[in-house]
């Protein structure tokens, strides 16, 4: 009998070991970041600040038309995305800001204020379920249909209704009813608002978190979890769960990926090769695809990060710019209470780089990173303006937008 426990226990200190090696470590260093060393701001080379203001609270998602100098943020209250944010499992279907909308930013013009003169940009024309006349936004992607007109393609997440659509339904019962809303609006800042065209709804969109557009009405988007509700979703940093999702412009979606592991997949773009860009905010890893020609998505890569990332971006060189959380811990407290506690951020740049033979590799460099959150916290998104070196971040339940500017030397 003793031999068999002293057998046991051998087993059982192995199977730890083995976990450790190859799960829990990542999990403890990797995911949540124990004993990372985040920089202090002074470290490098911005001054960065915080804009307050009620239009410009969490602000998830950011994109930049380059030539005509305009930033647009997908925005609602900081007090609304603590109720109702689906991928975080924020489920109170009648705590809905029901405010959201896009802010835009007049990149050319900061203002004596230094708010870029921004304004809020109302959705027009949308008459959602239980009579919403607006959407809830989340991530988007943007199409440049022409020099005056741009074609909006975003997450809505809509919550569940009875079969009529006239009365709300419990969220934590059903889950959120997600779709894909189209809007066109007019290229500029003179823009007044954006004119909703038609609504993207099918059982493979079941947990969106973005959205990357084809350019012709066909898209990809990332399921972040394995389904809507359930203690299967809940479990996701101990499963594979996830995936992408392709959507033709006629006809069904359907998924894309294969068995990938992607753990909260989350921000994914198409970048300026046309690839596909796909980052975890659990696993401190991203994934690039390659498009087949059945739109299916071929994996090329699978490159470790130093921490978990967010939302992506690509800039007007074709860098990609990616949102960090350096203290995962932070972050969960700051989701609480974002006008209180603030979580710090990095911003990473992620550069292609072609070399002899045509071999792809990728550099990796931390841009800015901010340990007491002075400047930069809790975001979920970094853009850059290339024409002024300037960096915009906004969060998902950040009660500001913060800017950052090249010291001058």
């Amino acid at each position: 009998m003793v031999s068999y426990f002293t057998h046991l226990g051998a087993v059982s200190i192995a199977m730890i070991a083995i976990s450790y090696r190859w799960f829990l470590k990542d999990i403890i260093y990797g995911s949540i970041g124990y004993h990372r060393e985040i920089q202090d701001i002074s470290d490098f080379p911005y001054t960065c600040r915080k804009i307050w203001d009620p239009i410009a609270e969490g602000c998830e998602d950011m994109w930049i038309d380059h030539e005509k100098r305009v930033l647009y943020a997908a925005c609602a209250p900081s007090v609304g995305r603590i109720r109702w944010t689906p991928s975080m499992s924020a489920l109170n279907e009648s705590g809905r800001s029901q405010k959201d909308h896009v802010l835009m930013l007049d990149l050319n013009h900061p203002g004596t204020d230094g708010k870029f003169n921004m304004k809020e940009l109302p959705f027009s024309g949308y008459n959602g379920p239980a009579g919403a006349t607006t959407i809830d936004t989340h991530g988007f992607s943007v199409d440049i249909l022409d020099d005056n007109t741009l074609r909006f393609l975003m997450i809505n997440h809509r919550p569940p209704t009875d079969e009529t659509g006239s009365f709300l339904l419990s969220a934590k019962k059903y889950g959120a009813n997600s779709t894909i809303d189209f809007f066109e609006v007019e290229r500029g800042f003179g823009a007044s608002k954006l004119e909703w065209k038609r609504t993207v709804a099918d059982p493979a969109i079941y947990t969106p978190n973005n959205i990357a557009s084809m350019g012709n009405g066909d898209f990809y988007i990332s399921n972040d979890k394995t389904a809507k509700i359930g203690i299967l979703r809940e479990l996701f940093p101990l499963h594979s769960g996830g995936d992408i999702t392709y959507c033709p412009a006629e006809g069904p979606c359907k998924k894309a990926s294969g068995k990938v592991g992607f753990k909260y997949a989350n921000g994914l773009i198409r970048g300026s090769d046309k690839r596909i860009y796909v980052p975890s905010s659990w696993l401190a890893k991203w994934w690039v695809f390659e498009v087949t020609e059945d739109f299916s998505l071929k994996k090329v890569e699978d490159l470790k990060t130093a921490m978990p990332i967010d939302n992506l971006s690509v800039d007007e060189k074709g860098d990609i710019y990616a949102a960090g959380f350096p203290d995962v811990i932070q972050f969960t407290k700051t989701v609480r209470n974002p006008y209180t506690i603030h979580a710090p951020t990095t911003v990473w740049r992620i550069r292609r780089l072609v070399g002899s033979g045509g071999k792809v590799s990728y550099l990796q460099e931390k841009v800015v990173e901010d340990r007491e959150a002075r400047g930069i916290g809790g975001a979920t998104v970094a853009v850059h303006d290339a024409r002024t070196g300037r960096l915009f971040l906004g969060g998902n339940y950040a009660p500001y937008i913060s800017v950052c500017d090249k010291k001058q030397i």
